[in-house]
Formats: structure tokens, C-alpha cells, sequence
């Protein structure tokens, strides 16, 4: 009977059968079963509210990890002093936490407010053995990266890492972008053995964002492969310095070009005063959202052509 539950938790969304199913869960008494509990608590959670979940979760008895590490993972994004008192309460009743509680755990941490207990579950880590974890480390790495007054805490993580991936090099990556430190984040992604899409991508978007141009181009050109993320953001650094030349010359070379793409030259000759290009790009994007429509509307107010504004919006 449990296999036929699952099967209809993995099926069905809304919330009028989710509680259909609820019930015939506690009928039959598997509110605690092993398999039912963490897909039951996760749906809860995003159909329901993180309170229907925590209620479900409390009522329940033999609780092993997966069911610990689910209600956690269901706080990320939302309380992250719920999901540490969670895990306070895992340890008292001497449920030992693994590598998915924690990354779970560091994942709620996503405010300057909660990095205090950050470190406190740093410390656990290592107490517990999870400090040579890759996988628990990297997502260590991501939450001082993401404390931007403590930088030095993602350095110090980085550096004394038994062992790095890409994911590694990459969070560092984006930490020095974020801050500005494009020579850093330049001088790192030089001295990586292995890079992917991502890794290029967090190169050149940074580098467009300083506007840094030839130096982004020149990283552009080395990449073994791009995708959309590439291409637009050189076209969206051309805009940003007000080089449409460039802008147009990077989305002709463009093999798919998106509305994202299109939308983005359409605001970029809107902006340098050359409307009758921007309409042009309009008229000629081949699928139009309500961004690419409010990019053209934008574009005829910052020009001060308010009729032509009224007539598109019509």
C-alpha cells in the first residue's frame, strides 16, 4: 500500500488530492513510513505552507534522517533559526546528521543576520567528521561567499580544501566577481586545470558587468563552447557602454538568437537615441513577450514620442 501512496504523491499535485491522500496515509498509519513521510512532507511544504509541513513532521514518530533532512531542506529560503532548531532538535534525540543535512542547513543560512550560526554549523562539520566532504564543503564555501563582509572565511575554506571541483573554482569565481575583484577572479579562472560553461560564463558576465570589454571579448573568443548565457551577456556589456556596433556584430554572429537577446538590442538603440533601429529590431523580433513589447513602449517614452508609446501599448 505504501508503493501505491508514493506513486500517487509522485503523480499528483493539487492540493484537494494531496489531502485525499493525506488522509488515507493516516488511515492506514504510515504518517511515519520511511519512503511516504519526506515526499508527503515535501509537497506539504510547497503546496500547503512550511507550517502544514512542520505540523505533519511533528506528529510523526521513528524519525530517521531522510525525514530530518527533508523538513530542513524545506526551510531553505524562508527561516533559517526553524531549520536550526530542527537540527537541535536531531542531535537531542541522537539522530546523526550526514552531508545532506548539512548542505541543506547552509543553504537556509542565506542572510548577513544568520552567519553566527553559520559558523556554529561550520564547527559541527568538522566535529562530526564532513570536513573532507567535497560536497559539503563547496556548499560551505557558497555561504561565506555569499557573506560578503566575511570574504576571508570563503578564502580560508578554499585554500585549506583537500580537494577542489569544478563547483569549487567557481563559487570562488563569482565571490570575486561579485566584489569587484575582476584581476582575482581574472587570476584564478587562468590558473584552473578544468573549466566548464559555467566557469567561462561567471568570466565574461563579470567582465562585461566593469565593463571591461576587450579583455571580456578576448576570454569570449577562447570558449570552447558557448550557449545563450554567453551571447548575451557580450551583447548586454556592448549596451551597457553604449557600443550598439558591437552589440549588432555579436547578435548576427549569434547561431539562436532568443527574445532575450532581441529585447536587449531593442533597449539598447532605444537608449543611445537611435529609435528608428530599435523599431526596427521590433518589427523584425519573430516572438514578442510582454518584455519585449514594454522595451519598445520604454523606448518611444525615453525618446519623448508619447503618442507612438500610447499607440504600441494599445
Amino acid at each position: 500500500m505504501d508503493h501505491q501512496l508514493l506513486k500517487l504523491l509522485n503523480k499528483f499535485t493539487s492540493t484537494s488530492i494531496l489531502k485525499q491522500i493525506h488522509l488515507q496515509i493516516l488511515i492506514r498509519g504510515l504518517q511515519s513510513n520511511a519512503f511516504v513521510l519526506p515526499k508527503l512532507l515535501s509537497l506539504s511544504a510547497q503546496l500547503f505552507s512550511l507550517n502544514y509541513a512542520i505540523n505533519i513532521f511533528q506528529s510523526s514518530q521513528y524519525l530517521n534522517v531522510v525525514a530530518y533532512n527533508t523538513i530542513i531542506k524545506c526551510f531553505v529560503g524562508k527561516n533559517h533559526k526553524g531549520a536550526l532548531s530542527i537540527y537541535n532538535q536531531m542531535k537531542a534525540l541522537m539522530v546523526m546528521p550526514n552531508s545532506f543535512t548539512f548542505t541543506f542547513l547552509l543553504r537556509c543560512f542565506e542572510s548577513f543576520e544568520a552567519l553566527r550560526d553559520g559558523m556554529l554549523i561550520h564547527a559541527e562539520i568538522f566535529k562530526l567528521g564532513y570536513g573532507a566532504s567535497i560536497f559539503v564543503q563547496n556548499t560551505l564555501l557558497d555561504f561565506y561567499a555569499r557573506c560578503g563582509g566575511y570574504f576571508d572565511f570563503a578564502s580560508q575554506v578554499f585554500e585549506e580544501m583537500p580537494e577542489r571541483d569544478v563547483v569549487s573554482w567557481n563559487s570562488m569565481i563569482g565571490a570575486y566577481m561579485a566584489r569587484g575583484e575582476i584581476e582575482s577572479a581574472v587570476q584564478l579562472f587562468e590558473s584552473m586545470s578544468e573549466r566548464n560553461t559555467i566557469t567561462w560564463n561567471s568570466i565574461v558576465s563579470g567582465l562585461c558587468k566593469a565593463g571591461n570589454m576587450d579583455l571580456a571579448l578576448s576570454v569570449f573568443e577562447r570558449m570552447p563552447e558557448r550557449n545563450e548565457v554567453s551571447w548575451n551577456s557580450m551583447i548586454s556589456g556592448y549596451v551597457r557602454v553604449s557600443n550598439m556596433k558591437a552589440a549588432q556584430s555579436i547578435f548576427n554572429q549569434m547561431p539562436r538568437k532568443t527574445v532575450v537577446s532581441w529585447t536587449t538590442l531593442i533597449s539598447g538603440y532605444s537608449m543611445a537615441g537611435d529609435i528608428e533601429s530599435a523599431i526596427h529590431i521590433f518589427n523584425k523580433t519573430p516572438l514578442k513577450n510582454v518584455v519585449s513589447w514594454n522595451a519598445m513602449i520604454a523606448g518611444y517614452v525615453h525618446n519623448h514620442m508619447f503618442d507612438q508609446a500610447l499607440a504600441i501599448f494599445s
